[in-house]
């Protein structure tokens, strides 16, 4: 103990010197005291007397967080909105009715995944240089998975739009014809159609289809007539220039595309997909080649009882698709932000 009277006998003879009594001058200087802070030696001995020196400060420990609920749940809320609201603007009709809409919502959605990138770039950084205690293990992962959630949403959507909203849009700006009867109509004068009704007595001839393999097959079958007037058919040179056609669907020996067994299917939906065209071409001269057919400007149709119930079935497809995008989205960020959870609870609380 330091008392009054013994320590009434120490002068200062300069910092930290205080002759005959090095204890105390070793337990003062323990508690960070130095005559530039303290100048009243007067003010010191008193605090010393009755205990009042105030301990150091103490460095940040990098020990033990603790579990945010919130912070996880925000990491798999963002994410998902990320992906509800990119994928909604640019994978249904939006994104060709309201085109400036779409671009300002991307806009956002992008610059405040930037932000969240920025924040966790930052507090990676402070952790780093030691000013932050714990590593920022959430923002880590948020940005992760707002990444994960931009770029998913991005190639979702360009897949929805080209397979569904695309087709039906460019089938939409085409014409519509009826009343077609291909052994006797040139099919360049339906370059432009779309949809196309043909006369009745059409079918097709599954006798002369062929398949034509590139990693997919590529199945084509003639669109013909069965009428019984065949004295006027018979002065005629049909041109086989009318085909259904369809995707892997001719492998098991018979040609089996579209509603090929449905006797009032009379109805052809233009084929849109210009990187399959040059297949079913092919497919088409290797049918020639075959059964002796003749063609001039063969045009490619999916072989339907009714074009517009097919092209309205696109439209309400890529809705379809969308909610059921979002919620597999959704589901995927829960299951990952559980994982998540548990990583974090073994790796940074236990240890």
């Amino acid at each position: 103990h330091f008392g009054p009277n013994r320590l009434g006998s120490i002068k200062p003879a300069g910092p930290f010197t205080y002759p005959g009594n090095e204890l105390l001058v070793k337990r003062m200087s323990m508690y960070g005291y130095s005559n530039s802070l303290h100048e009243n030696y007067e003010q010191d001995k008193a605090q010393v007397q009755y205990g009042a020196l105030h301990a150091p400060p103490k460095k940040p420990k990098l020990g033990k967080g603790k579990l945010s609920l919130k912070a996880a749940f925000l990491c798999w809320l963002i994410p998902s909105l990320t992906f509800f609201l990119i994928s909604a603007a640019w994978s249904t009709s939006l994104r060709i009715d309201v085109p400036i809409l779409c671009t300002i919502s991307q806009a956002v959605v992008i610059i405040g995944n930037g932000i969240v990138l920025y924040l966790t770039w930052l507090m990676i950084t402070r952790y780093c240089l030691g000013h932050f205690p714990e590593f920022p293990f959430w923002y880590a992962f948020l940005a992760a998975c707002s990444v994960l959630a931009v770029g998913s949403s991005i190639w979702f959507s360009n897949l929805n739009f080209k397979n569904n909203i695309e087709a039906y849009d460019t089938l939409d700006s085409l014409a519509a014809v009826s009343g077609v009867d291909p052994a006797v109509d040139s099919s360049t004068r339906f370059m432009d159609v779309g949809r196309i009704k043909f006369v009745n007595g059409t079918k097709l001839d599954l006798d002369k289809w062929i398949g034509f393999k590139n990693e997919d097959v590529y199945c084509v079958a003639p669109i013909v007539h069965k009428s019984t007037d065949k004295k006027l058919r018979a002065t005629q040179d049909v041109v086989y220039d009318f085909w259904a056609i369809g995707l892997n669907c001719c492998s098991g020996g018979s040609f089996k595309c579209g509603q090929y067994d449905n006797p009032k299917a009379r109805s052809g939906v233009r084929l849109l997909r210009q990187d399959q065209r040059s297949f079913y071409n092919l497919a088409v001269q290797e049918a020639e080649v075959t059964y002796g057919l003749r063609t001039s400007h063969p045009l490619f149709f999916l072989w339907v009882e009714d074009a517009q119930e097919l092209q309205n079935t696109w439209h309400v497809l890529a809705y379809e698709y969308w909610a059921m995008g979002c919620i597999a989205f959704a589901a995927f960020m829960c299951g990952f932000t559980v994982v998540a959870v548990i990583f974090y609870v073994k790796f940074f609380l236990e240890s």
